[in-house]
């Protein structure tokens, strides 16, 4: 939503590379010579890997580290090519909207998303007393999973840091059905248009 956003604003394409957004310092792993875009991020087909369940302490893993990460990191195959899920990609994501806006990205989500759309409920920061209300996922064969303290860094904010209500959710899903109307609509089309043959 935050990207599409700024795409609206003709400040970005889901076409840019990635690199157009960092300093030129910055090395980020290409395949072939073919850059990762916004969009490869956005829709999950960047190459990048999802690393979150390989770190032993996802609560140490900053932007230093993520960027340490990445300049070492080589694509298996070319952006934009193959669907697979990355929490990491994901936190770029989220780690280069909140640089180009010039703050962190859950202030970002904040004022242009959460606010215009009275999103009150949805939250990047929850008390340990309000995190024992808040419904457990179930694994199947695992069974319903015991409740987890564990926190990730906030540079995986972007990725699963959110929580919401129900109330909350379902004004999230009558803005994307297109049945709220609000100062974000025009984004609809932006959030909802396949890219590299993923929605």
């Amino acid at each position: 939503a935050v990207l599409s956003y700024f795409i609206a604003e003709g400040k970005m394409s889901l076409n840019d590379p990635i690199s157009k957004f960092l300093p030129k310092s910055f090395q980020m792993p290409v395949f072939e010579g073919k850059e990762i875009t916004l969009g490869d991020l956005a829709t999950h087909t960047s190459g990048l890997p999802n690393l979150l369940d390989s770190l032993q302490d996802p609560s140490r893993f900053g932007s230093a580290q993520m960027y340490r990460f990445l300049k070492n990191y080589e694509l298996k195959r070319a952006p934009g090519s193959k669907y697979e899920h990355s929490y990491l990609g994901y936190a770029l994501l989220a780690n280069l909207l909140g640089r180009f806006s010039k703050n962190s990205f859950s202030e970002v989500l904040k004022q242009l998303i959460l606010a215009p759309l009275d999103l009150s409920e949805t939250t990047f920061s929850l008390p340990y007393t309000n995190k024992m209300g808040y419904a457990i996922g179930y694994e199947k064969e695992k069974g319903v999973a015991p409740f987890d303290n564990k926190k990730a860094s906030a540079i995986f904010d972007g990725a699963l840091g959110g929580y919401s209500t129900s109330d909350d959710l379902l004004k999230w899903l009558s803005f994307n059905l297109g049945k709220t109307t609000t100062s974000l609509n025009s984004i609809l089309p932006i959030m909802q248009k396949p890219y590299n043959g993923v929605g």
